[in-house]
């Protein structure tokens, strides 16, 4: 059986092509176009797995996407938009136009390629954890997906066993880690939906300031699921800030000015390591130290943050200047 799978609705457009259950070409669409993070439908992406297995789209059995844009949309009327009427009208237009364009996506592949075999929407969180568990050596376990979202959840555990998946557990939306990443993603200054990465890297760098405010924030149950305390939130609405609420700003203060260029820094609060490029200019760090030479300071043992975990023997470890 011949499966294409397409991810077509969001950042990092991608295909992959599986053969009688094995994968034989994956490619994501920006290593043949040169565009990082493009959301641009992945027909380069299709035409090199076609090519790879030496296929044709007729000979494809089954295509299939990665959302499934009518559930999607009625858990979103149900559980957001229709009780937050009319902070939500947004909210809803918005929804309204996405679940449109995933259905329209679909049609169009089918136009423009010739397509005349089965078109499948596969739950979201559902590819996240079979891609986890079908790669994996385990003939049995739980998988466990976190995003921001997708077809209104932001969370779901399933139970694997050999080719059969069992949801056991679910957060939906607006109770996302996600979101909440994304709107302190906005709110450093960066763009939300594509610098998370960034905001993971500089973590490192700071100190445990507003570990209780976010303890406020994510409440953890006795059972392993959580909720977001949405007083702090502003992306369920989409009113006034689309990010965070009013409490949140008068908490942690405002955004920059100019959002993707300048990035914030608290005061005492050291968000960038010195030796980043900013504007295409390096910063000179404390003391006005070489920035391309500086490293981070070792650890207790000789050890630097970056060495954590290497597997180097011993002798060829040594701790950076």
């Amino acid at each position: 059986m011949h499966v294409l799978g397409i991810n077509c609705l969001a950042h990092d457009t991608a295909a992959a092509l599986v053969v009688d259950g094995q994968v034989v070409a994956f490619v994501e669409e920006e290593r043949l176009s040169r565009e990082k993070h493009t959301w641009k439908f992945p027909d380069q992406a299709i035409r090199w797995c076609l090519d790879t297995a030496g296929l044709a789209v007729d000979e494809i059995d089954l295509v299939t996407f990665d959302y499934r844009p009518g559930l999607d949309y009625a858990r979103g009327m149900a559980y957001d938009i229709l009780p937050h009427l009319p902070r939500s009208a947004k909210h809803w237009a918005k929804q309204t136009y996405v679940d449109g364009r995933h259905v329209w996506k679909a049609k169009d592949f089918r136009r423009r390629w010739g397509y005349k075999g089965r078109i499948r929407f596969i739950e979201h969180h559902r590819t996240h954890a079979a891609a986890a568990f079908l790669s994996s050596p385990f003939d049995r376990a739980v998988a466990l997906s976190i995003d921001r979202g997708g077809d209104y959840l932001s969370t779901a555990a399933y139970l694997c066993e050999g080719t059969q998946m069992r949801e056991i557990a679910r957060v939906r939306n607006p109770h996302s880690l996600g979101e909440l990443y994304s709107a302190v993603t906005w709110w450093l200054g960066f763009k939300p939906n594509c610098d998370e990465g960034k905001v993971m890297g500089l973590a490192s760098y700071g100190r445990p300031t507003y570990l209780d405010d976010f303890r406020s924030i994510v409440r953890c149950r006795p059972n392993g699921e959580f909720r977001i305390d949405l007083s702090w939130a502003g992306w369920h609405t989409e009113h006034g800030n689309a990010w965070v609420s009013q409490r949140f700003l008068k908490r942690f203060g405002p955004p920059p000015p100019s959002r993707g260029t300048h990035h914030r820094v608290p005061r005492g609060r050291r968000l960038w390591p010195p030796g980043r490029r900013r504007g295409g200019r390096a910063q000179p760090g404390p003391g006005g130290r070489d920035p391309v030479r500086h490293r981070p300071r070792p650890l207790p043992g000789g050890r630097c943050g970056a060495q954590l975990g290497d597997e180097r023997p011993a002798a060829d470890r040594r701790p950076l200047p």
